[in-house]
């Protein structure tokens, strides 16, 4: 069974190039409309884009941190810089109208000479998923498992303890 919100959420929401341009749109340029399954319509205009962008600019949303793609960049490099050689967009946030740029952004950062090759497979919407799977198969990572006990015992902290 699919979520509405998701549904309607990567449907509408788009990632802007110049979000402070987007801002100035007039309201019915940038307007749509979100049938729900009992036929309410929910009307959006500028809060299409401002979630997809705070995964690059988490500022907005009051978050000091680096946006996505510095914090993947930051992290392949840290990896060794053969890793970034292909680049799998994976997961449903990468489906979202408007963010492509972000991934081409990633390969003009990496060194001259070198090439780097972004693969967006079709499917990416359950690459995560598909992942996760396999890896709760693996019992080489059972003591890595957070149990719904041991949730309820420390809370969410237990992933730090347990992962880190």
């Amino acid at each position: 069974m699919s979520d509405p919100n998701w549904v309607w959420a990567v449907q509408l929401c788009y990632g802007a190039l110049d979000p402070t341009q987007e801002m100035k749109a007039k309201p019915e340029e940038i307007m749509k409309e979100y049938r729900l399954p009992d036929n309410n319509i929910i009307p959006a205009g500028n809060q299409l884009f401002p979630a997809p962008q705070a995964f690059f600019v988490p500022a907005n949303i009051g978050v000091e941190a680096p946006g996505a793609h510095k914090m993947i960049f930051n992290t392949i490099t840290r990896h060794g810089i053969d890793v970034l050689r292909n680049l799998y967009a994976s997961g449903g946030s990468t489906l979202f109208p408007g963010l492509e740029w972000t991934l081409k952004e990633m390969k003009l950062q990496v060194p001259a000479g070198m090439f780097v090759s972004v693969i967006e497979p079709p499917q990416r919407k359950y690459c995560v998923w598909a992942g996760a799977s396999i890896l709760t198969c693996l019992t080489s990572l059972k003591q890595t498992w957070v149990t719904v006990s041991d949730n309820k015992d420390f809370g969410a902290a237990v992933s730090h303890q347990k992962c880190f």
